[in-house]
């Protein structure tokens, strides 16, 4: 959420056609609910015992509420952005946006898991690149192609943005795993 709102402010002064700060604020649920979704769906796929050093949802609440409320947060997360005042243009264009990188998100994660069933099966150099690209870089491409969108860009733009950001999300990620492989 927070690189949303940055991308935002960044852009909004130089760009017409930006939403008011509290319609952007607003938008931030399309990130921290695919997030958590996305965390509690990878702790049930990866069988992880511990999130953030407390017991994962699974363990706390069974696997059926926990896929539930998982589920429950991707699609309540685009709630806000037909609650927001905005234009209809600008609404087809964040669920675009949203919709598109949820299926990257869950691309990447189909990725992992296959990998994760298939010891025998290693990944090349670029396919890990594209998981991760795809699983972790997406939330980040997610937020900052929201924020810079909020802020007045062009589609066109936020790529552009996005691309950079999932970048970051990618960095995120490897040194995840390099912390959970050592």
């Amino acid at each position: 959420p927070l690189l949303l709102i940055l991308c935002y402010k960044m852009m909004k002064d130089s760009h017409s056609g930006a939403v008011a700060e509290d319609q952007a604020y607003a938008l931030t649920p399309l990130v921290e609910f695919v997030h958590t979704a996305s965390l509690i769906h990878d702790d049930i796929e990866d069988n992880a015992d511990l999130r953030r050093g407390k017991p994962a949802a699974h363990i706390t609440y069974g696997l059926d509420t926990s896929l539930n409320a998982g589920a429950w947060l991707y699609f309540q997360a685009p709630v806000c952005i037909n609650s927001n005042s905005i234009s209809n243009e600008l609404k087809l264009t964040l669920y675009q946006v949203y919709t598109n990188e949820l299926r990257r998100l869950h691309l990447g994660q189909a990725m992992d898991i296959y990998w994760h069933r298939n010891p025998s099966v290693f990944p090349t150099a670029e396919e890990y690149d594209s998981m991760v690209k795809c699983k972790t870089g997406t939330l980040a491409s997610l937020a900052a192609k929201i924020g810079c969108i909020a802020g007045g860009c062009s589609v066109e733009e936020a790529t552009k943005i996005g691309e950079i950001a999932a970048h970051i999300g990618k960095g995120f990620q490897v040194i995840d795993d390099v912390i959970n492989l050592t």
